[in-house]
């Protein structure tokens, strides 16, 4: 199991630097939101995963985390490692619940709007417009005053059209039961960041007014909303995303960073796969069929023992035999 951990968060690290290096600077958005998902799969699975292999082909990363997990002596300290991984989860799960029913709570007091596939939630408070699932959620008063801007509109609406609350809630559940790897903080980071945008480039596809929309999100920069859960306009309001609204780049560079994910992965299933010498099993085999070669010529002790008592006996029936026609 110590195995396994080691290799599943070296895996995560190194596809995320790679992400990090290469893909988040581009405008691959969509690529890139199934990116972050996957890797969290990949990095679970490979490390299950079985390789027959020549001894030339064993991977040294391979042997180093074998080699240090069977470092660790642990026996002695199971239980007291059970208990804070457990009480890790409880505290983890326990804040997850509890955003959740402050956002049941906030649908379920407050009045409701239909429009299209979104509903509207309108909140006596003032707070930034926000979306969890296909609810968005918008100050009462603003919203009667038609003060919501339709940029602001339609990022919200684009969250609930691409389901990004699904991409939250999974890399949170995801993050309860391994919350001891600390990459997930910063992958959970980039999800919620890459939701923005791709956001961001559905206004500017619809709205065509770069300026006015960072206008628009630089007045509402100071505004907050505490729930991890939702998804947040005002989310990393960072140079990041104002210069990704601006940002051009080739198809070229987009196919080639997308094509070289493929070898990406495919190398690491060599590397933290879990790997067997096939060589070995042959040997073996071959070393077995050898000792039965030897037990078949050698023959059975059992057997030549009883067949020579009986022809000892055999022997002596015929010496009695003469000795009575004398």
């Amino acid at each position: 199991m110590i195995a396994y951990l080691i290799k599943s968060i070296i895996c995560l690290t190194l596809l995320f630097a790679f992400y990090r290096l290469f893909l988040e600077k581009e405008k691959v958005h969509q690529f890139n939101r199934f990116y972050l998902i996957g890797i969290l799969l990949f990095s679970l699975a490979v490390p299950k995963y079985i390789i027959y292999v020549e001894p030339s082909m064993v991977s040294p990363i391979n042997t180093l985390s074998d080699a240090t997990a069977n470092s660790f002596q642990i026996a002695d300290y199971l239980n007291y490692v059970i208990g804070i991984y457990l009480l890790g989860v409880i505290v983890l799960l326990f804040r997850f619940l509890r955003n959740v029913a402050v956002i049941s709570k906030r649908i379920k007091e407050n009045p409701k709007i239909r429009s299209g596939s979104a509903t509207i939630v309108l909140l006596g408070e003032e707070v930034l417009p926000h979306t969890f699932l296909n609810y968005i959620f918008i100050n009462r008063d603003d919203f009667e005053a038609e003060k919501i801007e339709e940029e602001l509109f339609t990022h919200e609406l684009t969250h609930v059209k691409e389901r990004h609350t699904l991409d939250i809630l999974f890399v949170e559940l995801f993050q309860i039961v391994f919350w001891f790897n600390p990459i997930l903080i910063f992958l959970k980071r980039s999800v919620r960041l890459n939701h923005e945008f791709i956001a961001d480039d559905t206004v500017i596809n619809s709205h065509k007014n770069i300026p006015e929309y960072q206008h628009i999100l630089l007045d509402i920069a100071s505004w907050g909303n505490n729930n991890s859960l939702s998804s947040n306009i005002n989310y990393s309001l960072t140079k990041k995303r104002f210069n990704m609204m601006a940002r051009k780049s080739s198809r070229l560079t987009r196919a080639i960073l997308k094509i070289s994910v493929i070898p990406l992965l495919t190398v690491f299933v060599f590397l933290f796969a879990d790997v067997v010498i096939g060589q070995e099993n042959h040997e073996e085999g071959h070393d077995n069929k050898k000792a039965e070669i030897r037990k078949e010529s050698s023959g059975d002790p059992e057997r030549s023992e009883g067949e020579h008592r009986e022809g000892e006996e055999h022997k002596e029936g015929e010496r009695d035999e003469i000795n009575h026609k004398d």
